[in-house]
């Protein structure tokens, strides 16, 4: 099978690079860091989680701890407009599991690609892992048609991105954390809507645009420049082959899907990924930091701004041991034809992944 490498990828590693240089910038790095769209939701107790059930039906917040009282008010207007707020479900709680290694922070990062909808799948997910024993850092990619069973066993199955749709981030940590028995309980979120600040933060990208794709590029410009409030005709692509695109352009083209399919669309995406991560490597020092903090508005977390320090110590020194794995692996799944949902074999695969989620990588 040929392995999907989410555009998702790139963030990952932003992510970590962002992390790892708060050592360096002290104070102005902790400010800029409160400037992340913070979701001030934590893991619940089996209990803490019963008695936010009880006080949802019964509309009542006595008994409540502070953290269950905190999804039973959370407010979902607070998020910043231009975004695609991430989606919190009361009725969803991320529940808390035992960490299951003391030198190993597990993330979930992921992306959503709204078109407009209220609440869209999760487009691309990866378990950030930063190993501190080993210093490595380790992208895990769970593809998308993977089936799962929802919210830790106790609902239906089905492609693991439609968890986040069907109970927001609560189920999908749960959803992974029940499946592939890991210990999640923080998330960083972004949507490919604000991405285009990523690639205008690098002064643009270059890409190769073959000439049969350019009118589908330009019809989801069209899209995006609505969305974005801009004029469309600023930013329709004239001709194909190579040429400096902008963040609305880049974008558009990596998200075409009707050309042909989503093996095409991945490749773009990996395309991208790969040019964004080229130019990034060119810049100097100052410039590199400068993209991170542009970029910093950009993301929504549960993570604390202490929990990011500390995890930016254990990440710095993993910068240059990055590894990459996928889920589920070409021999440890089969496809259902009926739905075409990729049904992986938990006997090989969880084992497989905790080897290289905890394992020291060759």
């Amino acid at each position: 099978m040929r392995k999907k490498k989410g555009f998702l990828h790139i963030f990952s590693r932003i992510i970590a690079v962002v992390l790892g240089l708060t050592l360096g910038f002290g104070i102005f790095f902790w400010t800029k860091l409160g400037e992340i769209k913070t979701i001030d939701i934590e893991a619940l107790t089996s209990q803490e989680e019963d008695a936010l059930d009880a006080g949802i039906e019964s509309e009542s917040k006595k008994g409540l701890s502070e953290k269950a009282l905190k999804y039973y008010e959370y407010d979902e207007n607070k998020q910043s407009q231009h975004k695609v707020k991430a989606y919190v479900d009361s009725y969803y709680p991320i529940r808390r599991v035992e960490p299951k290694s003391k030198e190993v922070s597990n993330i979930l990062v992921f992306g959503v690609d709204s078109r407009g909808e209220e609440v869209s799948r999760a487009d691309s997910i990866i378990v950030l892992s930063i190993d501190r024993k080993n210093k490595e850092i380790k992208m895990s990619s769970i593809l998308r048609d993977t089936e799962v069973q929802y919210n830790s066993g106790n609902g239906s199955s089905g492609k693991v991105n439609a968890a986040y749709a069907y109970g927001g981030v609560g189920m999908l940590v749960n959803t992974l954390n029940y499946n592939f028995d890991l210990d999640i309980d923080r998330f960083v979120m972004f949507d490919f809507w604000s991405s285009v600040y990523f690639v205008d933060a690098l002064g643009g990208v270059t890409i190769d645009v073959p000439e049969e794709e350019l009118k589908a590029t330009n019809d989801v410009i069209r899209d995006m420049a609505g969305h974005h409030q801009v004029k469309a005709e600023d930013y329709y692509l004239s001709q194909g082959g190579k040429q400096k695109l902008n963040g609305i352009q880049a974008i558009s083209w990596a998200r075409v899907r009707a050309v042909d399919s989503d093996f095409g669309r991945t490749s773009r995406q990996r395309t991208l990924m790969e040019t964004i991560l080229k130019e990034f490597k060119t810049k100097n020092y100052l410039a590199q930091v400068r993209f991170c903090l542009d970029v910093l508005p950009e993301l929504e977390t549960n993570l604390k701004r202490d929990e990011m320090v500390k995890l930016g110590l254990g990440a710095l020194p993993g910068l240059n041991s990055l590894h990459q794995y996928y889920v589920p692996q070409p021999d440890m799944y089969w496809t259902d034809e009926s739905n075409w949902n990729m049904i992986f074999d938990p006997d090989v695969q969880v084992p497989a992944l905790h080897d290289f989620i905890y394992k020291k990588q060759g």
